[in-house]
């Protein structure tokens, strides 16, 4: 695959891991919701349902006190209670378990001037969605809370001196019957009937805690798993962006990185540049290899232009501007060593009339021999250059004694002198040689090149 798709492929799982990491976040949000939602059905399922047992006890507490003081102010109280639970009045707004606390305790309160809906306790608990259970056994609680109220109903009328007709209504009239009123409010039936009304709403609380706490208790499970899920998408993503970049820069960076270094190498003349093949077959792999190979191809043109610039291009000698760098080197180098460097000074003798008598390309074989026999001859230390034409020097580091570069000269001389062939004939050429030896002859490259040209020269004159 390459950068391109590599890159495309990543984006779109970082794109993919994102969204579901938004999604989950957002299911979060919502199970969040959820759980504030079921905690608050919670409070209010039993704020209702203590709403109707005190509700209860605020009757029971407005009945007493009345049938104690006969302060007319509780019985309004009392009926107060009773319209507001049965939505027959408005409901205060803040309508609590300790209302009819402050009510009571100032009597001259303006407890309803914020004041809310008429609606009755039992639809607010139809609203709230308690199960079909649940609300029966508030119904049960709203029944046996009725039937306790028409008792404290029979002991209010019987401080007013009106008591049942046996037909359920209060026509008889008669003298005030506190002692009736009170028996009615502190007997056993009494408390038996108020325990009856609290049986059913202790099982409904029962239900209720057991319904809204499964609710949350479920809500949370889920939020846990979300969040153990949406833990894991971040790992995910810390790992995903710790592969991006173990790739980028293994891939991309580095490749770039070896690149840049490359061209900074080339630009300092180093084309020695090894490839490395990363065995991605990407672009950039694709450029790095074609890179190397540029830089392989530069180097053996430039190793050739430089070969040009050094050697003959007919006998692949030396040059001169070579030989000259080289005998510098084998003299410092003799300095430290406490050598000799030698020089034999070669010039081919009637050359003019090889090449007039069987033309240049014999000429040029001659030549061309000479290098290849004086090769034979020399060390691969050794070095031969083409002066002029048909001259040439050998130069020759590390002797001991000016015999030894004698011996190199007299073996030079018989391998130079042998028979050439060539198409048409062959000749035997002959060759004229000078010496000269660092340091005996001189310590300066140019006096040693001279005094083995001299030498060189004497030797013809001799030969004429």
């Amino acid at each position: 695959m390459n950068i391109r798709g590599r890159l495309l492929l990543f984006f779109i799982l970082l794109f993919a891991m994102l969204m579901a990491l938004a999604v989950v976040l957002w299911e979060l949000v919502n199970a969040s919701n959820q759980l504030a939602n079921a905690e608050k059905q919670r409070y209010d399922s039993h704020a209702l349902a203590d709403e109707l047992r005190q509700s209860s006890d605020d009757l029971t507490r407005m009945a007493r006190t009345y049938v104690v003081t006969g302060d007319p102010s509780y019985e309004q109280y009392f009926r107060e209670i009773l319209a507001i639970r049965d939505g027959e009045q408005l409901r205060p707004d803040s309508y609590q378990g300790i209302y009819w606390d402050f009510i009571t305790r100032s009597p001259t309160s303006t407890h309803n001037t914020t004041l809310g809906r008429k609606i009755s306790i039992i639809e607010l608990m139809k609203e709230q969605g308690f199960t079909e259970r649940e609300f029966e056994k508030l119904e049960v609680a709203k029944v046996r809370s009725d039937a306790l109220v028409n008792l404290e109903n029979r002991a209010m009328l019987a401080v007013k001196g009106r008591f049942d007709d046996g037909s359920g209504n209060f026509t008889v009239t008669d003298e005030p019957n506190l002692k009736l009123a009170r028996d009615l409010l502190h007997g056993d039936a009494y408390h038996k009937a108020k325990a009856e009304i609290m049986t059913p709403i202790q099982e409904f609380f029962s239900m209720v805690e057991s319904r809204t706490q499964g609710q949350v208790n479920s809500i949370k499970g889920e939020q846990q798993q979300l969040l153990w899920f949406s833990g894991g998408l971040v790992m995910l993503l810390i790992a995903l962006c710790l592969g991006g970049y173990l790739y980028f820069s293994r891939g991309i960076t580095h490749p770039l990185s070896r690149l840049l270094l490359w061209v900074h190498r080339m630009e300092n003349g180093d084309y020695q540049l090894q490839a490395v093949d990363n065995h991605s077959g990407d672009e950039l792999d694709k450029l790095t290899q074609a890179f190397a190979k540029m830089a392989g191809k530069i180097s053996g043109q430039i190793s050739k232009l430089n070969h040009l610039a050094t050697h003959d291009v007919l006998t692949g000698a030396a040059t001169m501007r070579l030989g000259e760098a080289t005998l510098e080197s084998f003299i410092a180098n003799a300095k430290r060593t406490a050598t000799k460097v030698g020089l034999i000074f070669m010039d081919l003798d009637g050359f003019k009339g090889i090449n007039d008598t069987y033309g240049h390309a014999v000429g040029d074989q001659v030549l061309t021999a000479m290098v290849t026999r004086s090769r034979r001859v020399l060390r691969e230390t050794d070095l031969i250059c083409r002066v002029g034409g048909d001259e040439f020097i050998c130069i020759l580091p590390n002797f001991k004694a000016y015999a030894e570069v004698m011996l190199v000269a007299e073996k030079l001389g018989n391998a130079l002198s042998e028979k050439i062939e060539f198409d048409g004939g062959s000749l035997c050429p002959s060759v004229s040689m000078g010496m000269s030896v660092y340091p005996d002859d001189g310590d300066r490259m140019r006096g040693l090149i001279r005094k083995a040209d001299e030498s060189m020269y004497d030797m013809k004159r001799l030969k004429a």
